[in-house]
């Protein structure tokens, strides 16, 4: 019995002077664009042998750093990053981080589409102002991505029963929307999509059931697209001419 409470203090012990070595620190770092900077940074980073995570996020170009105090220190990690155009700064929760991202949404038909989409995400905290374009099809919102997030964003207007896409103001990229029969609209359809080489972005509506997809012309055209989603058992048709419901 005295043993056994002797090992459970030697763990508890131990337990506690892991949790007191093991810190985390976070940065902004503004020119962390993209997952190949978001590469570059956490390689960069994890040489610090003190290290034993990093998180990244894009969006609010934030690394999030947990390594042993007793190994390393701010710093010496910050260190490594010496010579990139990376530069690590203050980063608090309380930063206004300005973002702005643009929709294709091929079923937002009129202005009062456009209105009840803006109505929606008036409610979402964060989002600062928004503009659109409903001849284009194109809806962009400006928002604190410290309070928010794309992902919130678009899930929102999905949820109301439009279709959004990342929007790209590029010659080469193309849009297709489709209607998919009903029954055989799925969560894991997007996904599916996304796997095809040359696709951008990919969005399902299980309101609406439709699909919508962002594609780069220089990889695939759009009759090998239809194909690779034939290949992948996803059917699909072409929509009718729109009566808007919301005029």
């Amino acid at each position: 019995m005295m043993k056994r409470l002797i090992l459970l203090v030697i763990l508890v012990v131990s337990l506690s002077a892991m949790a007191q070595r093991s810190q985390t620190i976070q940065w902004r770092i503004e020119d962390m664009h993209c997952d190949h900077c978001a590469h570059k940074v956490m390689t960069a980073l994890t040489q610090d042998k003190g290290v034993n995570d990093v998180d990244i996020n894009i969006e609010r170009r934030v690394a999030t750093v947990t390594y042993d105090a007793s190994k390393t220190t701010p710093e010496k990690i910050k260190s490594q990053l010496n010579g990139t155009r990376y530069v690590p700064t203050t980063y608090s929760t309380n930063d206004v981080i300005s973002r702005e991202k643009a929709y294709l949404i091929s079923d937002m038909h009129c202005a009062n589409c456009a209105r009840r989409i803006s109505n929606a995400l008036e409610q979402i905290a964060g989002v600062d102002s928004m503009d659109f374009d409903v001849s284009k099809h194109t809806f962009s919102v400006k928002y604190d991505a410290n309070k928010t997030s794309r992902d919130i964003i678009r899930t929102t207007i999905t949820q109301l029963g439009y279709t959004p896409v990342t929007y790209y103001d590029q010659d080469f990229v193309a849009y297709l929307y489709f209607i998919l029969p009903e029954g055989s609209v799925s969560e894991d359809i997007a996904e599916k999509v996304m796997e095809i080489e040359g696709v951008a972005d990919a969005n399902i509506s299980m309101k609406n059931n439709s699909l919508a997809i962002t594609y780069d012309t220089t990889e695939i055209t759009d009759g090998k697209l239809i194909e690779e989603l034939k290949s992948r058992d996803i059917k699909v048709e072409i929509p009718k001419p729109h009566e808007c419901q919301e005029k």
